[in-house]
């Protein structure tokens, strides 16, 4: 028992984390495995077919061990060594939900307005992985303003919005079973049920004839913009409240380092 808790203590409190966040971070890449082999079983071996399901729940599983191996490869690093352990937890907490449900369960074909939850709400997380990165490359002793550390923050965030959309775009152009943009026929009627389109209503360029007598839509287009645009709100909801924490934080630090200096100065009274 001694043995197991200093194990916890070096491994798990030592990096920062809390042994709740450490059996989640476990309890998700077994889950995350699990359903990576259900769908090679019943895709890649019954089926034949290697689709890009596969990719991208592997790709997810992998990237819930990011920090132990980024910290691995660039050993030599010690700007990558300061990486905090936090960081694997909203990575994690990322992947999961957009391969475990989205992909392993299907929810983007169950649910059709899951993947927009999906881009809503990693814009926020994002944000939050930016942050621990902030944290992570700050020396002890060392002092960033909230503005400075929100900018910061976002910035990575946006970022990762803009990568993560090239990646969409880049598989859906040379994959042909790929639909990450989700511009299929049938999708149509999943756009036009979207907030943004309720709001302003459809584009004039969707669904027109134009001069060969072709059906027109830029569905694809409008799905990677309107994805973008629902991260970019999100992030924008959480740096206000980044921004708030650590504005009330400061004043709180501010107050206890004033209070102190009027107790020391008693003191020499």
């Amino acid at each position: 028992m001694d043995k197991i808790k200093a194990w916890i203590d070096k491994h798990v409190i030592g990096n920062g984390i809390t042994v709740f966040e450490f059996a989640l971070w476990w309890a998700m890449r077994i889950a995350l495995l699990g359903v990576l082999g259900y769908i090679v079983k019943t895709e890649l071996i019954d089926e034949g077919n290697f689709s890009i399901r596969i990719v991208q729940i592997a790709g997810c599983t992998l990237a819930t061990f990011t920090v132990p191996l980024v910290k691995k490869l660039f050993f030599f690093s010690k700007s990558i060594q300061k990486i905090t352990h936090r960081t694997q937890t909203w990575i994690n907490i990322t992947a999961f939900l957009t391969s475990f449900f989205g992909q392993g369960l299907d929810f983007y074909h169950e649910i059709p307005t899951w993947d927009k939850y999906m881009h809503l709400f990693s814009g926020g997380l994002v944000l939050l992985i930016g942050n621990e990165i902030v944290n992570g490359f700050m020396r002890k002793g060392d002092r960033i303003s909230p503005f400075n550390r929100m900018m910061a923050a976002s910035g990575f965030s946006y970022f990762v919005i803009v990568v993560w959309e090239l990646y969409e775009f880049t598989m859906d152009y040379f994959w042909e079973d790929s639909a990450l943009q989700r511009f299929e026929p049938g999708d149509a009627e999943d756009h036009l049920g979207t907030l943004f389109v309720k709001i302003f209503g459809e584009s004039v360029n969707n669904n027109r004839i134009n001069d060969d007598g072709e059906l027109v839509t830029n569905w694809q287009l409008f799905d990677t913009n309107i994805d973008m645009l629902y991260a970019f709100v999100c992030c924008i909801v959480f740096s206000a409240g980044l921004y708030i924490f650590y504005k009330v934080k400061e004043k709180k630090e501010e107050k206890k380092a004033r209070l102190s200096e009027e107790e020391l100065e008693a003191v020499a009274a």
